[in-house]
């Protein structure tokens, strides 16, 4: 199949994708040799798929009414680009699954084959504990150079991404709406969304842009998070908890599925202990995860201050912790003009000792 003829499969499935649900997509998918010939089958043929009358009904009307290449092209303009499955390019651990979606719709930057992700997933009315397992779980992953990947949520799943951006790792965002800025749920979380795209990583969903926030989506979503990573951590989460859907799904893939412990009278970590006493692995360290992954720290060893570092980089590297501060901040702290600061960070990223981790924003990635 040359370009051309890509696009305009990609064009019929996505246009297919504003009319059918996820299973019934791949239902129409198994039976048809592209997205054009399903398209412009006859009715008779959709009958013996055995949908339901209103869904007939929808198939007749929305094929009148949308232009495949112009759903393509909208999408596009929203900066989302569409990869179908099949493509050398889409996630080779969520190919495995047995209900991957068709296609998915995605901003940003996707991980590569070789990276090795893992979801961090939560209740949305997470506590203390909560927050500073969360915290330091995942500054301690993605400082080794794991992908986290979470649904954007309230709670453990934001904590999740903004801890990844913190310390300048990649994290993926799973979301259970379209992927447009008027479609991003909770609101709130629009600027965490767009940095994750600055900072490298991604956002995903296999709904197109338009789709708001419905019930039954979130477990929907819940498999892509299972189905994209190695293993599943559970920080904290009650015992209804639509965190551990995501577990038992890791489950259903032959998946890791990993808890932290809880404290006994908190319903809050009733979810997490259920999950280790039905024989998840304990987490309490960094240590415990990659254990339980059986991966070793991928991330280059972190360079030792050098003999013939400047002056200029020890006080810039002095002043740079691993909470991003912005480069006019080191330049009031640090009192260094700011033609020789910009050259002194530049320096100091080549040596792996800083990072840019998006808006002029550094951390400090060795200690000083």
């Amino acid at each position: 199949m040359n370009r051309l003829e890509y696009d305009e499969n990609t064009a019929h499935w996505l246009a297919w994708s504003h009319i059918l649900n996820g299973r019934q997509l791949k239902k129409l998918f198994s039976c048809f040799m592209s997205g054009k010939e399903a398209w412009h089958a006859p009715s008779t043929e959709f009958q013996r798929l055995e949908f339901k009358a209103e869904t007939l009904q929808k198939i007749s009307e929305e094929r009148a009414r949308l232009d495949p290449q112009k759903a393509l092209e909208q999408t596009k303009k929203l900066g989302i680009e569409v990869i179908m499955f099949g493509d050398p390019a889409y996630p080779p651990l969520l190919a495995q699954i047995y209900d991957a979606p068709v296609l998915f719709f995605y901003r940003g930057q996707l991980p590569r084959a070789n990276e090795l992700l893992i979801a961090i997933v939560g209740t949305r009315s997470v506590s203390r504990y909560g927050q500073a397992a969360t915290v330091t779980l995942t500054r301690e992953l993605a400082t080794d150079g794991l992908g986290i990947v979470s649904g954007l949520a309230r709670g453990i799943d934001a904590i999740a991404h903004e801890s990844t951006l913190e310390v300048g790792g990649k994290t993926i965002g799973v979301l259970g709406t379209g992927l447009a800025d008027t479609d991003i749920y909770p609101r709130e979380h629009i600027k965490l969304a767009r940095k994750i795209i600055e900072c490298g990583g991604c956002l995903i969903s296999e709904y197109p842009p338009g789709i708001g926030p419905e019930k039954h989506h979130f477990p929907e979503r819940n498999r892509i998070i299972a189905g994209l990573t190695l293993g599943t951590l559970v920080v904290e989460a009650p015992a209804t908890s639509g965190a551990l859907i995501t577990a038992k799904l890791a489950l259903e893939y032959d998946r890791e599925v990993m808890a932290v412990p809880g404290n006994i009278f908190e319903k809050n970590s009733a979810g997490t202990n259920d999950l280790i006493k039905l024989g998840a692995k304990v987490v309490t360290g960094a240590a415990d995860v990659k254990e339980a992954l059986q991966i070793k720290t991928i991330i280059h060893e972190r360079i030792a201050l050098r003999p013939d570092m400047t002056a200029e980089e020890k006080i810039v590297l002095n002043f740079l912790s691993q909470n991003p501060l912005h480069i006019d901040n080191i330049q009031g702290e640090a009192k260094i003009n700011s033609a020789v600061l910009g050259s002194t960070l530049t320096l100091l990223e080549l040596k792996g000792a800083v990072k840019d981790v998006g808006g002029k924003y550094y951390i400090r990635l060795i200690e000083p």
